[in-house]
């Protein structure tokens, strides 16, 4: 399972590969850099992004494919977007692969679970097979978009910050395997041992496409569970807090 820790207010990962001789690598990173290495993609945020292959040297945006399951239990969200980490954004082509109703129900029916056992062992292995069919759909269908890692969240069944747990299923190095592409796994675990909330991830999203907006600014997001974000004057990302604010697509 991948590793995540905070070091000096950075997110450190383990970027999954399963170990057996394929190319997909694990390595510790740093975020910020990860995203702000050579240049990856070319496009244009008023043009429109040029995901293609053709574009890899043209700017220092790195493209990268991210997945969620939440807690509304839809099914994997797949987006892909390019970023330099900091204050650019170019988005891409998305697609959400629905749950089937039985998988739906066996996943529902973990949640809140506060030790391992078989069945949860059984629900995390599909659920990563699923993100990885979810992965090759989305290449079917948009072939020219160039990924060159995978964000995979993996779904969360018990999350306790004033206990300091949290915990997401999903296997990353399989996806690894599976997907035949690094993957960022685990983005909660380090900040929530240290004593922080592990969530919302969503702010730093928030704080990069409001970087050359005037200040403050306010964004709702509307998931399981509503956050709204808030970015007050000042650095692109700060002061930048987030809070639940109401149920949201979880009381379906």
């Amino acid at each position: 399972m991948a590793d995540m820790q905070t070091v000096g207010g950075a997110v450190v990962a383990d970027i999954g590969g399963d170990g057996a001789g394929d190319e997909t690598r694990v390595e510790r990173r740093q975020i910020g850099a990860l995203v702000d290495e050579a240049a990856l993609l070319g496009g244009s945020e008023k043009g429109g992004a040029d995901f293609g292959m053709a574009a890899l040297s043209t700017t220092n945006l790195r493209p990268a494919l991210g997945l969620m399951s939440g807690t509304s239990l839809d099914g994997v969200d797949v987006a892909a977007l390019a970023t330099d980490g900091h204050e650019r954004v170019v988005t891409g082509p998305a697609l959400t692969v629905p749950y089937p109703d039985a998988f739906r129900e066996r996943l529902r029916a973990i949640l809140g679970s506060t030790r391992p056992s078989a069945d949860i062992a059984t629900v995390e292995a599909e659920l990563t097979r699923r993100h990885a069919a979810a992965v090759a759909e989305f290449r079917a269908r948009h072939p020219g978009v160039a990924i060159d890692l995978v964000g995979f969240h993996g779904h969360t069944i018990l999350h306790r910050p004033a206990e300091h747990r949290t915990w997401q299923i999903g296997d990353g190095a399989l996806l690894a395997r599976l997907a035949g592409v690094d993957v960022v796994a685990d983005f909660r675990s380090a900040d929530v041992a240290a004593g922080g909330e592990g969530a919302p991830l969503a702010p730093l999203y928030h704080a990069a496409l409001a970087a050359g907006r005037a200040k403050p600014v306010a964004v709702l997001n509307l998931g399981g569970v509503g956050n709204v974000t808030w970015i007050g004057p000042g650095l692109m990302a700060g002061p930048t807090t987030s809070s639940p604010s109401t149920p949201g697509r979880a009381m379906r």
